[in-house]
């Protein structure tokens, strides 16, 4: 859904906020930041079918740093982060990120504590050891 859509829940408001301060912070940070919300990734064929809350993109010199970057809520049960982790290797597994750059992007994964960073971790290791 979108912000504007009057269906959509409390918690997706919510951490559709987070990830846009999120971002507007990096872009402080990094003002040549190019930063695509899944609005915008959904124009191109080359992303996931499961889009991450943000693509980021920086110039530096000649070479060009990619980064799909997700917020994870603290209340965000482990079997939808295990699959998006397993559904973002079978997509990088299946070439199809070839199109776009022979580099895959950097996987950010950014939780609300430090608890939840830990759970992250586990799920993580578990979910790259099933894709091996």
């Amino acid at each position: 859904g979108s912000y504007r859509d009057g269906t959509v829940s409390q918690s997706f408001v919510n951490h559709t906020l987070r990830v846009y301060a999120l971002s507007n912070a990096l872009k402080g940070f990094y003002p040549a930041l190019k930063v695509f919300m899944p609005r915008d990734m959904r124009q191109y064929p080359d992303f996931p079918d499961l889009l991450p809350d943000v693509f980021i993109s920086l110039k530096e010199g000649n070479k060009s740093l990619r980064f799909f970057l997700d917020v994870i809520p603290d209340n965000l049960p482990s079997k939808p982060l295990f699959q998006r982790i397993t559904r973002y290797a079978e997509f990088f597994e299946e070439g199809g990120w070839d199109e776009m750059s022979n580099e895959y992007p950097t996987l950010l994964f950014i939780g609300e504590t430090g608890a939840t960073e830990r759970r992250m971790r586990r799920i993580i290791k578990a979910a790259l050891y099933k894709a091996e």
